[in-house]
């Protein structure tokens, strides 16, 4: 019984994360990411890592929590503008093969 009280305490801190700071999370997402559903998928992704932390969160006061939110989705907008990048970037031996192709 004790296992279900403590996923409902989970379950109800990390819906006040989010109503909490939720804001916060989409500002600092939106600095790095101009497009709002990219936003949203950072803050989607950052609350998934977060909800692997939640009894280390639960633990910290409120600057550390804030400082660590910030630093969660920061770190997530990084990673989704360093996958969005690579996607984007075609490599010149790639072109170069489709080039010769086409001219032959």
């Amino acid at each position: 019984m004790r296992d279900n009280l403590s996923d409902f305490e989970n379950h109800d801190f990390i819906i006040h994360i989010y109503n909490e700071y939720g804001r916060l999370m989409y500002y600092i997402a939106h600095q790095m990411l101009p497009d709002r559903q990219q936003c949203e998928d950072v803050i989607q992704e950052s609350l998934t890592n977060l909800i692997a932390k939640v009894d280390i969160l639960k633990t910290l006061t409120k600057p550390k929590l804030t400082n660590y939110i910030v630093v969660t989705v920061r770190h997530t907008a990084i990673n989704a503008s360093c996958r969005q990048n690579r996607e984007k970037t075609v490599s010149y031996t790639h072109l170069r093969a489709h080039e010769t192709k086409a001219n032959l």
